[in-house]
């Protein structure tokens, strides 16, 4: 869950021509992209005029997420 947050919080963050920054952009969205690529199929943006777009796939993934460690938890752990 810590990776899908860091990459929505890079997201908001505008591009600086540190390399660092460039790889962890690169690191979170190789990590994550599988599983948020997916729902955005399923899930289109929400339009808020403008050109902007709300993305609620990187919400979803958390929820999902959630829901999965609290059954492993309950269920094996």
């Amino acid at each position: 869950m810590a990776v899908v947050l860091l990459r929505v919080v890079l997201d908001w963050i505008p591009p600086m021509e540190s390399g660092a920054q460039r790889r962890l952009v690169l690191w979170s969205h190789l990590f994550t992209e599988p599983l948020l690529g997916p729902i955005r199929r399923l899930m289109p943006m929400i339009p808020l005029g403008q050109g902007a777009a709300l993305d609620l796939s990187p919400a979803l993934l958390m929820l999902l997420l959630f829901l999965a460690q609290a059954l492993v938890a309950r269920y094996i752990g």
